[in-house]
């Protein structure tokens, strides 16, 4: 038990303390009779009119109320010997991962499929996050939110097996819808480093590059890492 730290976690019940002395006193001039009545009864009346001044109860009884309100008022203010470290601050970041899922995706150029080593690399850049907030984008010609910023990658993990170029209701590739779903994420972000990773296949087209140098002013980082081969390869 260290005392140099003694310390109340809840100092502010301490404050009540004089205000239950003083109903203590109030309570004990109250029940003295003599008291009372002096303000109205002669004196030497006043020992004929009260049955006994025995009928007051001994200040003992009241000095015990006093005392249990103290020891439940300390009780309150939680005291503790100890000090708990106090959280310190850590300064995080923001990345949105951007997946492709569009059909092209499927072809094999690269083994097993690109689909699957970008799944891999998603991997990689999720054990790697630390701090970081992570999110997660898929889109073919509409992007859709699978996970916003969270530090719970592996439920992100968790729910890559089931992204398949099969679930977009409609195909494409709309690269700048996507860059402009991840700005929507990450705007609010007042102060803190922002990057989105897009992972795709697709050329980018004039739209998606002046929305990545909108981004880029706003001071967020915009990544690419293209999968696939120059040949390409058919797509079953």
């Amino acid at each position: 038990m260290n005392f140099s730290e003694f310390h109340f976690i809840r100092p502010l019940w301490l404050l009540m303390l004089p205000i239950f002395y003083v109903l203590c006193w109030w309570l004990y001039q109250r029940s003295d009779q003599t008291t009372l009545w002096t303000h109205y009864v002669d004196p030497v009346l006043l020992k004929h009119q009260l049955i006994s001044a025995k009928s007051q109860k001994p200040v003992w009884s009241y000095l015990g109320l006093a005392g249990c309100a103290t020891v439940a008022h300390l009780a309150l203010a939680g005291p503790a010997w100890e000090k708990l470290p106090s959280p310190v601050f850590q300064s995080m970041s923001a990345r949105v991962i951007i997946l492709d899922l569009s059909k092209s995706m499927d072809a094999g150029d690269i083994q097993p499929s690109r689909l699957i080593r970008a799944k891999h690399k998603l991997i990689d850049l999720l054990d790697a996050a630390g701090d970081t907030q992570t999110a997660l984008i898929i889109f073919t010609q509409v992007p859709y939110v699978i996970s916003p910023l969270t530090d719970d990658t592996a439920t992100i993990k968790a729910m890559l097996p089931s992204l398949d170029t099969r679930l977009p209701p409609v195909q494409g590739a709309t690269i700048s819808a996507a860059l402009k779903k991840a700005d929507e994420l990450i705007e609010h972000l007042e102060g803190m480093p922002a990057s989105i990773v897009l992972i795709t296949d697709s050329k980018p087209d004039e739209a998606s590059f002046k929305v990545a140098s909108t981004l880029r002013n706003q001071g967020q980082t915009v990544s690419v890492l293209a999968v696939g081969t120059a040949s390409g390869k058919p797509v079953l």
